[in-house]
């Protein structure tokens, strides 16, 4: 599965930055993308033992 999410008001800059974070503490590979010209974050979720609660864990980084 691919998921395509959108902060509203979140710069390129700030996307790298919560991408980089998240993977330098061990919670997810998720790298921000481009979708109709605007910076994303794109996760492809290929673990079928991926669980609600995991990707909870990687949503609640975004508050």
């Amino acid at each position: 599965s691919v998921l395509v999410l959108r902060r509203k008001g979140w710069t390129s800059e700030q996307y790298q930055r919560w991408s980089d974070s998240v993977l330098e503490r061990g919670i997810a590979f998720v790298v921000p993308s481009s979708w109709k010209g605007e910076t994303v974050l794109r996760m492809c979720i290929v673990n079928p033992r991926t669980t609600v609660a995991g990707l909870t864990r990687i949503f609640d980084t975004l508050k």
